[in-house]
C-alpha cells in the first residue's frame, strides 16, 4: 500500500465536529480554536461567516442567520423533515421538494442547500488542520451514523469531495468506535454491542471481533430522528407549554426568546446527568414583556417527557439482537459512545435490556469516533503501524432494497442486514414507445419508501432480457449500470434531495465567493487591529520621552495628539474598509518617522534639523 502524507478522519456530529490525524504512531485528536471540538454552526453576518463557537456565540444576537443540526437535513427532501421544524430558530423553506435555509447576506436574502452548509463546515476543519500542520490535506474518512441511507451516505461522499477532499472511506460510526476500542482494550474475540447516541442519532450495532483486526458487524439499526437535541426539544416544548400558562405568552415564534430558553434546557438536560435535579433560569426571556423564568426540573420529570424516545431505544435494542441471532448473554461487552449516553437513564435502559450487565466506559465518549474513523484513515492511507494493515471490515446494509421495472415486477434484491459490497444482476425487458427504448427501474428503500427512479436509454430495440448491474459499494453506496456489450444511457429522476450535477457545480463559485469575502474581512480586521497595536505603541513610546528638550517635549505631544485621533477613529469606525485602514496607517508613519532619530538623539540628523526647524517657525 502506498504510504501517503497527513489524512484525516472527521467525525461531523449533529451538535460538534472532531477531526484527528495519525501522528507518530497514534491519534491526535486536533484542537480548534482551544477545544477538541467544534460546534455544527455556521453564522452569516454582514459580510462574512462565522464557524464554531463564534457562530454559536452570533445566534443569540442573530438567531434567524445561524444555521445548526445540517446533519438533520443533509440529503432528505423537505417532506422527511417536517418533524425537525419545531423550535428552530432560522427558516427553512421548500424548493423543487428540497430543503433550503433562508438567511439574509450582504443586506439581501440568500436560499442555502443543507449541501451547501456541510461543504462549508467541512472546508473550514480542511482549512483548520491545514494551518495546524502548515501542510495540503487531500484524505479523509469521514463517519456517519450506521442507520444513514443510501442519499444521506451520497451527500455525505459529495460534501467532502465539494470541500476539495478526496474521501477514502464513509465509516459507520459504531464500526469506528469498534476500533477505538479494541485498540484500547487490546481485545481480540469479543461480541460487542455499540450504542451510540449523540446529539442527533441513535445507532446500536452488533459487531464480532476475531482476532483483534477482523470486525463483521452482525446487525445494526438506528434511528436518524433520535438524539440529545429531541430529549431536549421536549423540554422546550413543555416549558413553552408551562409558560403560556403561566404568563399568558407563547415565546414559540420569537426567536431569540427561543434560543434562550433552548440553551437553558440544554444546560439542564446536562446538570440531570450529574444532579437528581435542576434549576432552568433565564433572564429577560420576553423581550416585549421582560419577565426572568425560573423552573425547577426532576431528573424523572426529564425521563416522563421523554418516555416515547426512551422506549424507542428498547425497540432498537431489541431489533437489533433479535436480527442478529444472538441472545442477550452471547453479547460480551456493552460499550456506549456518544455525549448523550451520559444520561443515567440510557445507561440504565442498555443495562437492563441486558439483565443487568455492566456497561463498559473504557472508551472516551465524545471521542472514541473520531479516534476510529483516523485509525481507518490510516490504514487506507499506507501511514498506520504494519500490526494494523491486517483489519478488516465487514459492513452491512441497514434496511432493504427492492426494485420495480415499468412491466410492475418488484422484488427484494438485498435484505436488511445483507453484507456489502455487493453486487446484484437484474434481468429487465427493454420498453419501447415511439422509437424510445428504455427500462424504466423504480428503487424502494425498506418496501415501501421511494429512493430514486432510473430510467435507462438503448441504441436500439433489444428483443431478449437485459441485464442490469447494481451495486452497492464499501461506502453503502448505489450504483446502476448496464453490462458493457449493451450501451445505455442512465438517467437518475432524484427522488431523495440530492443534489443534481448542476447543482454541485454551481455550489463552488458561491463558495468561493464566500471564501473571498471571508479572506477579505479578515484582511480588513488585521489592518484594524495592527493599526490599533501600532498607535498604542507609539504613545507608550512618546509618554516615555517627555522629559526632553521643550521643543522635542512640545513635538511628542503633537504626536500623541495624532496618534490619539487615529485610536478614536478606530473606535468610531470599527467597519470603515481596508483602503482607509490603511490610509491611517501610513499618516502615522509619516508623522513618526522621525522618532527614532529624536529618541536617540541623532540631532545633525537632517531630517531632524529640518523638523526643529519647522516646529520653531510653527511656534511649536
Amino acid at each position: 500500500m502506498t504510504k501517503k502524507n497527513f489524512v484525516i478522519g472527521i467525525d461531523f456530529g449533529t451538535t460538534e465536529i472532531r477531526v484527528g490525524i495519525w501522528e507518530n504512531n497514534h491519534v491526535e485528536v486536533i484542537e480548534i480554536y482551544f477545544n477538541r471540538s467544534m460546534p455544527s454552526y455556521v453564522s452569516f453576518c454582514e459580510n462574512v461567516r462565522l464557524f464554531g463557537k463564534e457562530a454559536f456565540d452570533k445566534a443569540r444576537i442573530k438567531p434567524e442567520n445561524t444555521i445548526y443540526g445540517v446533519k438533520r437535513f443533509i440529503g432528505r427532501s423537505f417532506e422527511e423533515i417536517q418533524n425537525k421544524l419545531n423550535y428552530l430558530t432560522f427558516n427553512v423553506t421548500e424548493e423543487n421538494g428540497k430543503p433550503y435555509f433562508k438567511i439574509n447576506y450582504k443586506n439581501e436574502e440568500m436560499l442555502l442547500t443543507p449541501d451547501e452548509i456541510y461543504v462549508m463546515l467541512i472546508s473550514k476543519i480542511k482549512s483548520i488542520v491545514e494551518d495546524y500542520l502548515n501542510k495540503t490535506i487531500t484524505d479523509a474518512v469521514i463517519s456517519v451514523p450506521a442507520n444513514f441511507n443510501d442519499s444521506q451516505r451520497r451527500a455525505t461522499l459529495d460534501a467532502g469531495k465539494l470541500a476539495g477532499l478526496n474521501v477514502l472511506r464513509i465509516i459507520n460510526e459504531p464500526t469506528a468506535a469498534a476500533i477505538n476500542y479494541v485498540l484500547n482494550n487490546n481485545t481480540k474475540n469479543q461480541k460487542i454491542l455499540i450504542a451510540d447516541l449523540g446529539g442527533g442519532t441513535f445507532d446500536v450495532s452488533i459487531i464480532d471481533i476475531q482476532n483483534g483486526s477482523s470486525f463483521k458487524v452482525m446487525a445494526t439499526g438506528g434511528d436518524t430522528h433520535l438524539g440529545g437535541e429531541d430529549l431536549t426539544n421536549n423540554l422546550v416544548g413543555y416549558l413553552i407549554e408551562e409558560i403560556k400558562r403561566e404568563y399568558q405568552i407563547d415565546i414559540s415564534t420569537n426567536r431569540k426568546s427561543l434560543l434562550k430558553l433552548r440553551n437553558a434546557c440544554e444546560k439542564a438536560k446536562c446538570n440531570l446527568t450529574s444532579f437528581k435535579d435542576t434549576i432552568i433560569n433565564v433572564e429577560d426571556l420576553f423581550q416585549e414583556e421582560p419577565f426572568d423564568f425560573s423552573k425547577k426540573i426532576t431528573r424523572s420529570e426529564f425521563k416522563e417527557l421523554n418516555a416515547s424516545l426512551f422506549d424507542r431505544i428498547k425497540e432498537i435494542l431489541d431489533r437489533v439482537v433479535k436480527d442478529s441471532g444472538l441472545k442477550t448473554s452471547d453479547v460480551d461487552e456493552l460499550v456506549i459512545v456518544g455525549g448523550s449516553t451520559r444520561i443515567p437513564i440510557i445507561q440504565e435502559i442498555i443495562s437492563s435490556y441486558f439483565n443487568g450487565k455492566p456497561i463498559n466506559k473504557t472508551v472516551n465518549l465524545d471521542e472514541a469516533v473520531v479516534n476510529g474513523a483516523t485509525i481507518q484513515a490510516a490504514i487506507l492511507s499506507g501511514n498506520a503501524l504494519d500490526s494494523l494493515q491486517n483489519f478488516t471490515l465487514s459492513e452491512i446494509i441497514p434496511y432493504s432494497l427492492s426494485v420495480k421495472t415499468k412491466n410492475g415486477y418488484k422484488s427484494t434484491i438485498i435484505k436488511r442486514n445483507s453484507t456489502i459490497p455487493t453486487v446484484i444482476f437484474l434481468s429487465c425487458y427493454v420498453n419501447y414507445l415511439e422509437n424510445i427504448f428504455y427500462i424504466s427501474i423504480r428503487v424502494y428503500e425498506n418496501e415501501n419508501k421511494l429512493l430514486d427512479k432510473y430510467i435507462y436509454h438503448f441504441d436500439k430495440f433489444y428483443k431478449d432480457k437485459v441485464t442490469i448491474i447494481i451495486n452497492i459499494d464499501e461506502n453503502g453506496i448505489l450504483n446502476f449500470s448496464s453490462v458493457k456489450e449493451i450501451p445505455s444511457n442512465c438517467i437518475n429522476l432524484n427522488f431523495r434531495g440530492i443534489l443534481w450535477d448542476e447543482e454541485k457545480t454551481s455550489i463552488l463559485p458561491k463558495l468561493e465567493n464566500f471564501n473571498n469575502d471571508d479572506k477579505n474581512e479578515k484582511e480588513r480586521m488585521e489592518l484594524m487591529n495592527n493599526l490599533e497595536k501600532l498607535v498604542n505603541i507609539k504613545i507608550d513610546l512618546l509618554g516615555n520621552n517627555r522629559k526632553m528638550e521643550e521643543y522635542f517635549s512640545s513635538y511628542i505631544k503633537y504626536l500623541i495628539g495624532i496618534c490619539n485621533s487615529i485610536k478614536e477613529f478606530i473606535k468610531d469606525n470599527q467597519k470603515e474598509g481596508k483602503d482607509k485602514y490603511e490610509e491611517k496607517k501610513e499618516e502615522l508613519e509619516n508623522e513618526l518617522f522621525i522618532i527614532n532619530y529624536i529618541i536617540n538623539k541623532d540631532y545633525n540628523n537632517t531630517k531632524v534639523k529640518d523638523i526643529i526647524k519647522s516646529f520653531k517657525d510653527m511656534g511649536i
